[in-house]
């Protein structure tokens, strides 16, 4: 099957890409990137929600080991 992606779309992804790639902190052993930040932002955004949503700490566990099995999922797929 073929799908026809609009060439914007490949440009745009292309620069997103490009941008979350770039490294802000180098260590020896090694690197912290705009996405790894972004993706820890994600995470304590999904644990906050889940805190007021369900009321207590399991709402929010349970939130943050989903979002956390949906990003394994996601990085398992793209390799």
């Amino acid at each position: 099957m073929q799908i026809k992606i609009p060439l914007w779309l490949i440009s745009a992804w292309t620069a997103l890409e490009d941008f979350m790639n770039v490294p802000l902190w180098k260590g020896r052993r090694f690197e912290i990137r705009i996405i790894d930040i972004v993706i820890a932002a994600g995470f304590f955004f999904c644990l906050a929600y889940y805190w007021f949503a369900a009321g207590d700490w399991r709402g929010a566990v349970a939130g943050a080991v989903m979002y956390l099995l949906v990003l394994a999922t996601a990085l398992m797929m793209r390799a």
